[in-house]
């Protein structure tokens, strides 16, 4: 009978259950984006909070992996049809990407990459060779903000809460899991069907069913759903005048301050005590 329960557990993937609760979107580092062959796949996107609700009406993903590109949206109107230029490919799509997956045709590699405001937000230098994202602190040292780990994508959780806050977004992390078991449902007390679970910013689908298409096994559960991560409180970060990363402008001291466009003179920047301009897009300690 122990044997049959841990199966039946196993099948249904309480653990992972627990990990979606307990685990994605929580601690320092978060997992933003992995796609393992025998494992849970996890996916991040953005979102306004005047579609949470929407987001958040179904456990299906919003967006698929590797969509999100600029593009043309193409209308069949009466008049004839309407082309209008979108950045991220679909004005109707509620979620933008955070990770963009890009191909070429098998001609160069493939490769993923970070959002690039949320890249230029915190001034970050990319490792030509790992790819991974460091700030630059005051002292001239590295403090990791991105890393590829294993064809997995992870963010210091600080670091992208901040730029939440800055856009006034939230992050979404889609997941799916997986399972078979040799056993079928009827020995495991399980019968097909589909079970949501709703839970403040989670929302998940549990859907159970036998299994005749392979020889993985005689049942199968998929676990489908998504989860909102908040940013910080905005006044955290509007405007940040802290002790990390950033190049720092000299100025004339008594000369008004005119906020500036650029990459360097950005408008978010304000006019220190110490004589100096300091952006705003780094993380306090």
């Amino acid at each position: 009978m122990a044997d049959i329960e841990r199966e039946r557990d196993k099948l249904i993937q309480l653990d992972f259950q627990h990990a979606v609760r307990a685990e994605i979107g929580v601690g320092n580092w978060i997992n933003v984006c992995s796609f393992p062959a025998d494992g849970p796949a996890i996916y991040g996107g953005l979102v306004s909070p005047s579609n949470r609700e929407r987001v958040l009406s179904d456990s299906a993903w919003d967006i698929q992996y590797g969509a999100g590109v600029p593009g043309f949206v193409s209308y069949n109107r009466e008049h004839g049809w309407e082309h209008s230029y979108d950045r991220f490919g679909d004005p109707e799509r509620p979620v933008e990407p955070f990770i963009r997956a890009r191909t070429f045709h098998g001609v160069k590699p493939a490769k993923q990459e970070v959002s690039e405001e949320f890249r230029l937000f915190h001034n970050l230098w990319e490792d030509p060779v790992s790819g991974n994202l460091f700030a630059i602190t005051q002292a001239g040292n590295l403090d990791s903000v991105v890393e590829f780990r294993d064809g997995s994508i992870w963010v210091r959780l600080l670091w992208l809460r901040q730029y939440l806050a800055a856009r006034n977004m939230l992050l979404v992390l889609y997941f799916e899991s997986r399972a078979w078991s040799p056993e079928p449902l009827d020995r495991l007390g399980l019968t097909a069907g589909e079970r949501e679970a709703v839970e403040g910013a989670l929302r998940y689908v549990t859907i159970v069913a036998p299994w005749t298409f392979s020889e993985k096994g005689r049942s199968f559960c998929r676990i489908l759903g998504k989860k909102l991560v908040a940013g910080v409180a905005r006044e955290e970060v509007v405007p940040t005048l802290g002790t990390r990363g950033g190049v720092f402008e000299e100025f004339i001291v008594g000369v008004p301050y005119v906020p500036m466009s650029g990459a360097r003179g950005r408008s978010s920047q304000l006019v220190s005590r110490a004589g100096r301009t300091k952006p705003c897009g780094s993380p306090r300690t």
